[in-house]
C-alpha cells in the first residue's frame, strides 16, 4: 500500500523531477536559506524592537541593554535578506500606531477615573 501523507507525496514529487522549492498543499517551503511565501511586509522584527524599546525606556536599569539588543535586531533585519527598507518603515508604522492607540486608551481611562 502506497503512503499518502503529504511528506511522502512531496518526496515522490521531488524524485519525479518537481521543483523542491515550489509551494505545495503543505504551504511555503524553506530550502537552503530561501524563504518562500509572505515573509516581508511589514517587518514585525522592527515593530517588536520599537515596542520593546518603548516599554523598557522608563526602567533605567534596563534602558540601555534593551536599546542595544533591539538596535542589533534592527541592524540585522535587512542584512539577513528577509526584509527591504520599506518593510522596516511599515513595521515602524505598525509600532507607532500601536503606541498611539495605547496613549489614546490611557488618556480615556484617566479621564473616566
Amino acid at each position: 500500500m502506497a503512503r499518502t501523507d503529504p511528506l511522502h507525496a512531496r518526496k515522490r514529487a521531488v524524485a519525479a523531477g518537481a521543483d523542491p522549492g515550489a509551494a505545495d498543499a503543505c504551504g511555503p517551503c524553506r530550502r537552503s536559506g530561501q524563504l518562500r511565501g509572505i515573509v516581508s511586509a511589514p517587518s514585525f522584527h522592527t515593530a517588536a524592537a520599537v515596542l520593546y524599546i518603548a516599554a523598557g525606556w522608563r526602567i533605567a536599569a534596563l534602558r540601555w541593554p534593551i536599546v542595544a539588543l533591539n538596535a542589533a535586531m534592527l541592524l540585522s533585519t535587512p542584512v539577513e535578506g528577509t526584509h527591504y527598507l520599506i518593510d522596516m518603515i511599515l513595521g515602524l508604522g505598525v509600532a507607532l500606531t500601536a503606541l498611539a492607540l495605547m496613549e489614546v486608551h490611557r488618556r480615556r481611562c484617566a479621564a473616566s477615573a
